[in-house]
């Protein structure tokens, strides 16, 4: 009977996209205090026992961190180390499900961070990272922030930091790109069921952990039932743990079960031979990354057929010439659904004819085939006001690199798929590609070259459009149309350089949190109108998401940008979008903090700055992105950046 449960779990695998790597590790919760003296001898034998199984163990010294040296947990850490050297440690902290202070949770990582500080004997203590307990599991941006900003925050506080987070349920794939690993059921066994578990492409079973309790080890068939779990999820499951420690009568994780052997021997026989972990991941790679939204924002400035200043003249020989500029235009990430089609967008676009548009448009933290999704719905209505020149490219996240090559072709090529799908009889491919958290190192030139190649052949315009964030080697300036060169809060703002390899007219910047009078006017005419694109936003007191609204001075901000375009050439207003792009290529960039962004609605007044991350690339030859538009620009600085722009 075993051996055909066993049989017909691992027929059903083939459903389920395996892992990059192939053991499944044990997530031990060690919620209770071990005797200093032997340091939790049951966890030790066990991975004595089964050297091929990797473990995650959960200190929680008093619901959260302690100080105190002479903590049994604290002791037992260099015992632990060295039994199980290849142990991950990670420390308990709640969140009660987004609604505990960011500051106590950001305390407890911090003193779990002091651990490394600390010593036993002639050992020190560090821990690999921080368990996110009592993770939310909501889809709101807020929640998504405030995850992502522990994250970043463990990231800076430990080396190679391992986090954990447990929401017990099945949750957004935007947060799989925070943790290492997520628990994606914790629940007694009664409530078990394989369909709660999601192994989709963007949910890679690799980044997911199962914690069962209360498990019936009494019953016939129970080694039947354990057996039957493993074999349809391990070895490409992250991490698992089962027990038969009871809810409600004790604490389920207060001490190891009577199965504890039991469990970790079944583990143990899922485990993958080192030869079969190669084939593995040389197979099934592309389904073990997920996406990570990301947004970021660029806004343009145009170029008019006026005759260039003298200002312009001499920028121009200072920053070398600029071959066929073209209007600087907006770019926009529209990163939420509208059943209106985004109206301020529509009327901004329609009052000004001339001004060319690249939006970015983002169903699902990348592609979605569904027509019936509003952002896919609303694409032919996108295309009948949009000029000729105006371009919509898609969005998909790389990981700055790490992303698994395949799995960014995948999304790539589902943009591509667009072309056959049709909205009431309208058909609705797109021009491009958005590429986000790029990489800025030259090891990765080939990776994004190769990004690159496979938009171009993919699409009739090609457009390419990448978001390091920061400066790149110039290698990167010949496969990108528009590289995000700046992307970060105003307090941070630094000047950009350019030079022959790095041309002004190829770079983009992307400034947040801009207190609201500030002369950004001045800070365009300190780079230079040959500039190819900004994005300028407000900060907005108790506003966590910058972008989620369109700004107050949207409409004069496009209007403004049409007026010192003199009106270019960018089509009639009522295009098909179908304008001739040249073809370029894409960057390679640095990470950057996840965002969903919107363009903002009512922005109050405020002389203070927020430090808010955000990073936006730009397409090749326009630039949209939505967002907070909050250009004040002096109307001298205006004609001169619009006079340098349009030098060629």
């Amino acid at each position: 009977m075993r051996s055909l449960l066993r049989l017909a779990a691992s027929l059903s695998v083939v459903a389920f996209p395996l892992a990059t790597h192939a053991t499944t590790a044990i997530l031990f919760p060690l919620y209770f205090d071990p005797d200093p003296a032997t340091c939790w001898p049951e966890l030790q034998a066990a991975a004595k026992a089964n050297p091929s199984v990797p473990f995650v163990l959960i200190i929680n010294p008093n619901s959260g961190p302690t100080t105190d040296p002479t903590d049994a947990q604290l002791q037992c850490i260099p015992t632990i180390r060295a039994a199980m050297p290849t142990a991950k440690i990670v420390g308990y902290v709640s969140t009660d499900y987004g609604n505990r202070g960011p500051a106590q949770v950001r305390k407890d990582i911090t003193t779990y961070r002091t651990y490394s500080g600390f010593q036993e004997g002639d050992a020190k203590i560090p821990i690999d990272g921080i368990f996110l307990d009592e993770t939310s599991s909501s889809t709101s941006r807020s929640i998504w922030f405030l995850y992502q900003g522990y994250s970043q925050f463990i990231k800076r506080s430990f080396s190679n930091a391992y986090i954990v987070m447990n929401p017990g349920t099945a949750v957004s794939p935007r947060l799989y790109s925070l943790a290492n690993l997520l628990v994606t059921f914790e629940s007694p066994y009664s409530a078990w069921n394989p369909s709660l578990i999601n192994t989709a492409s963007n949910t890679p079973l690799s980044k997911q952990a199962i914690m069962i309790h209360t498990f019936p080890s009494q019953e016939p068939d129970a080694v039947n039932d354990m057996d039957a779990i493993l074999a349809q999820f391990a070895p490409s499951l992250g991490a698992i743990y089962i027990t038969n420690r009871i809810d409600p009568d004790v604490d389920v994780y207060g001490d190891f079960g009577t199965d504890w052997n039991e469990f970790v021997g079944e583990v143990a026989k899922y485990e993958t031979p080192p030869a079969a972990k190669r084939s593995i991941i040389k197979l099934y790679n592309t389904d073990t990354h997920t996406r990570a939204p990301r947004r970021r924002l660029s806004m343009s400035f145009f170029h008019s057929n006026s005759k260039p200043s003298r200002f312009a003249q001499a920028a121009i020989l200072l920053l070398t010439s600029v071959t066929s500029v073209k209007a600087t235009g907006v770019i926009i990430p529209l990163y939420s659904s509208s059943s209106t089609c985004w109206p301020e967008l529509q009327t901004g676009v329609k009052a000004n004819p001339s001004v060319p548009f690249t939006v970015i448009i983002n169903p699902s933290s990348g592609p979605l085939s569904d027509v019936s999704e509003p952002v896919l719905a609303c694409i032919p209505t996108l295309r009948s006001v949009l000029n000729s020149e105006s371009k919509i490219v898609g969005y998909v996240s790389t990981q700055y690199g790490n992303r698994d090559q395949s799995a960014v072709t995948a999304g790539i090529q589902e943009y591509q798929s667009w072309s056959s799908l049709t909205v009431s009889g309208t058909a609705i491919p797109i021009d491009g590609v958005f590429l986000d958290e790029c990489s800025d190192s030259e090891s990765t030139l080939s990776i994004y070259t190769a990004y690159s190649k496979t938009i171009n052949s993919a699409f009739s315009d090609g457009i390419v459009v990448l978001n390091p964030g920061t400066t790149v080697p110039a290698s990167f300036f010949d496969i990108a149309s528009i590289i995000v060169t700046f992307e970060d809060a105003y307090s941070n703002w630094k000047t950009i350089s350019a030079s022959s390899d790095k041309p002004l007219s190829k770079q983009a910047i992307i400034i947040h949190s801009i207190p609201i009078g500030t002369d950004e006017g001045a800070i365009l005419s300190s780079i230079g109108s040959s500039l190819n694109s900004a994005f300028f936003s407000n900060y907005v007191p108790g506003v966590k998401d910058p972008y989620q609204n369109f700004a107050p001075d949207w409409t004069t901000f496009v209007a403004d940008l049409a007026s010192l375009n003199g009106g270019s050439s960018a089509g009639s207003g009522t295009g098909s979008g179908s304008g001739n792009a040249s073809s370029s290529t894409a960057v390679s960039p640095s990470p950057r903090p996840p965002r969903r962004i919107r363009a903002l609605d009512h922005l109050p007044a405020t002389s203070s700055a927020s430090v808010l991350p955000l990073a936006a690339p730009r397409p090749r030859e326009l630039g949209v992105q939505e967002g907070a538009f909050s250009v004040d620009i002096g109307i001298k600085a205006q004609i001169e950046l619009f006079d340098f722009m349009n030098t060629n």
